[in-house]
């Protein structure tokens, strides 16, 4: 089967799992399931951790690496290498330049 995390649940499956259901354990642990991650968590994420809103263990990449390798989770790599690049470069004020962008990138992937 196919679920898609929210915020929430990716930021407890890295690093708060015990905050997670026992089904949303359980879609975790195994290894029929395909989860994947909105490019919208991402963005979300990388904004919150800008403003101070969100602090984490390690950068953003790192979060996002380690939960695509530990659990398989799949997502978008030109959203993702996106919301990496506005926190480098602080795109992120210039969103509307960006989501202009976006459907260009995925054209040429």
């Amino acid at each position: 089967m196919k679920y898609l995390f929210d915020t929430a649940a990716f930021l407890w499956s890295v690093d708060a799992a015990e905050r997670l259901n026992t089904r949303a354990r359980a879609i975790l642990e195994s290894s029929n399931e395909e989860i994947f991650l909105s490019p919208v968590v991402s963005w979300e994420i990388v904004i919150k951790v800008m403003r101070g809103k969100l602090t984490l263990t390690r950068s953003v990449d790192e979060t996002l690496k380690l939960a695509f390798s530990k659990f398989g989770m799949q997502s978008q790599p030109s959203h993702m290498l996106i919301a990496l690049l506005s926190v480098t470069c602080r795109l992120f004020t210039t969103i509307p330049l960006i989501v202009c962008l976006l459907p260009r990138l995925d054209a040429k992937n």
